[in-house]
């Protein structure tokens, strides 16, 4: 099984960009394993918090790096892969950080409250379960949920910024991109170029602070391609959901473009009509509110297979 390394020259970038030789190259139904570092590159541990390298370009040249681009082979303009999570290993340690003006409650999103100050809490990773230190010195558990946060295709014409999530994927945060689900991502340039980085451990719905309990990891993948099959926005299938995801500004936004991408593929695919599907989604689908801090926030829209 191919090992895509994150450390080795020109592996891991800021960018989702059309523009760079990639990586590697992976045929349809292989599978391969992608090192990503956390969303700041991995520079924080005990000696060195958020609290040190806050303002440095150490931390602003570190900003989500993704590992890529990774070329499929026999992807072109007008495809969509179809990319199965098999497997995210988890480091022993991740860390959750106050990360000043970027929370979903900081000073600069409606003045609910002064701009915080830095802050590091690392967590211990242990048998699929975090353990959290309170300030007060005491400790909570909770289980393990890995995903993938940020992962994407290139887009022809533009390199975008890997903290945005974006038509073809980028910074979502979404909870479902975890193992056993099946990312459907849009093809715009030959190969398909996908990166992916910024795993989590733990992350809550809106990730309010802006941080989840982040990690480095090796994520396994079994990447397919579907020709001549176009989509607008990701998709994601489980074993009992279809969902979409979207990007906007305001979350409304977000959700009523996830729930037309949903509509549309009740009708394109499982041939309700227009009215049936929208409706039916009136009535039984669900949103997740997958993220509230990032430039665009996201929403994935939901339906049972049940019901197909």
């Amino acid at each position: 099984m191919k090992h895509v390394s994150k450390t080795e020259a020109e592996h891991a970038h800021l960018t989702i960009s059309p523009d760079r030789p990639p990586i590697e190259t992976v045929e349809p139904g292989e599978t391969f394993a992608v090192e990503t570092y956390d969303y700041v590159g991995d520079v924080l541990d005990e000696e060195t918090p958020m609290e040190a390298v806050w303002g440095t370009d150490e931390l602003a040249d570190n900003i989500n790096p993704v590992t890529g681009p990774i070329e499929v082979e026999d992807a072109s303009p007008g495809d969509t892969l179809a990319i199965e999570i098999v497997d995210i290993e988890l480091p022993d340690r991740g860390v959750i950080n106050v990360f000043p003006g970027f929370g979903g409650l900081e000073g600069a999103v409606f003045n609910l409250s002064e701009p915080s100050d830095p802050h590091t809490t690392f967590c211990d990773i242990d048998d699929g379960t975090v353990t959290y230190p309170l300030e007060d010195g005491t400790e909570i558990e909770f289980p393990t949920h890995p995903q993938v946060g940020t992962i994407g295709t290139a887009e022809k014409h533009e390199s975008i910024y890997s903290v945005k999530p974006h038509a073809h994927g980028g910074n979502m945060d979404c909870k479902d991109v975890t193992v056993g689900n099946t990312l459907y991502l849009p093809v715009d340039v030959d190969g398909g170029y996908l990166y992916l980085g910024d795993c989590h451990a733990a992350q809550g719905d809106g990730e309010i602070c802006g941080i989840s309990v982040e990690v480095p990891a090796v994520v396994t993948l079994r990447v397919e391609v579907i020709e001549d099959y176009e989509i607008s926005w990701p998709r994601i299938e489980s074993e009992d959901e279809l969902m979409t995801v979207a990007a906007a500004r305001p979350a409304e936004d977000a959700a009523k473009l996830a729930y037309k991408e949903l509509i549309g593929w009740l009708v394109t695919e499982y041939d309700f009509t227009e009215t049936d599907a929208y409706q039916l989604c009136s009535a039984v689908g669900r949103a997740r509110l997958a993220q509230l801090v990032n430039p665009q926030y996201t929403v994935a829209a939901k339906f049972p297979k049940e019901l197909l």
